[in-house]
């Protein structure tokens, strides 16, 4: 994802991240659930606060961590990185939600 400080390739990039990860990891269920969320998920992540220069490259940073873990078979690292992510990302949102959120989906930071 090197792509990090582009707004709107960055939450493309990010999106078709989370999706390969899915589809790989041959849970129909999962992959499924991810491509009818797809969208949502793209526009969701769209909040200034949310997708800041610092917020993107940390972003890859995982992402690229993660996909070491999976490249190398190491499942319980991989899944526990993976949940370090998706829980930074949660509690990013919930700062965001505290502070009220402000609505970008083309960003120019």
């Amino acid at each position: 994802m090197a792509a990090a400080d582009e707004v709107s390739t960055f939450l493309r990039a990010n999106v078709d991240w989370h999706m390969a990860v899915a589809r790989a990891s041959g849970n129909e269920l999962l992959a499924g659930l991810m491509e009818a969320l797809a969208e949502i998920i793209y526009d969701s992540t769209g909040h200034v606060g949310v997708v800041d220069r610092t917020v993107r490259r940390d972003t890859c940073r995982a992402h690229e961590a993660i996909t070491r873990a999976i490249r190398a078979g190491d499942e319980d690292l991989a899944r526990q990185r993976m949940s370090k992510h998706v829980g930074a990302y949660v509690d990013a949102v919930g700062e965001e939600v505290d502070r009220g959120l402000t609505w970008t989906r083309f960003a120019t930071q």
